[in-house]
């Protein structure tokens, strides 16, 4: 996936124009000339900050897998790998539907009880802070069995204090 496109114009004389057109967050390099002139820099593009204002349904079993919708806002689709939610500390992808509406597969839990539902724009860099709840009920699950390890995005299973 490239994630920059970048374009540059000259008159060959005196000027040159550049314009870099990121389309995920992050820091980017960027490059421009025009003859024995360059121009060498970096760009930063920074994602919005999603807010959280409700999830459906409201509860699921701990052995995860449930389906449920989050409806905020500036929830962004232009980098999809980067859109997760986060229940708890435990981190899953997420699919964009609108910039308020997104859905994401709950993970399991260790034991029933309320955990907050968060949205991160930007690969879990930042995280909303609304503290929506989502109940878990049902009996303890192990959460390094396979069925819940399904669930997760690389990032909460390869780093589970994220």
């Amino acid at each position: 996936l490239d994630l920059v496109e970048q374009f540059c114009y000259s008159n060959h004389h005196y000027y040159s124009w550049c314009y870099i057109a990121p389309k995920c967050a992050g820091v980017y390099p960027f490059h421009c000339h025009n003859g024995p002139m360059k121009f060498e820099g970096k760009y930063a593009v920074v994602a919005k900050t999603p807010w959280v204002t409700s999830v459906y349904p409201f509860s699921g079993d701990t052995s995860g897998g449930t389906p449920v919708t989050i409806r905020g806002w500036n929830f962004e689709a232009h980098c999809p790998q980067h859109l997760l939610c986060k229940f708890g500390e435990h981190i899953v992808p997420a699919k964009f539907y609108t910039s308020s509406s997104v859905m994401c597969i709950a993970p399991c839990a260790t034991e029933k009880g309320f955990v907050s539902v968060e949205v991160s724009n930007d690969g879990g860099m930042h995280w909303s802070m609304s503290g929506v709840q989502y109940g878990y009920v049902g009996d303890s699950v192990d959460l390094a069995s396979g069925e819940c390890q399904r669930y997760l995005s690389p990032i909460s299973a390869n780093n589970p204090h994220h």
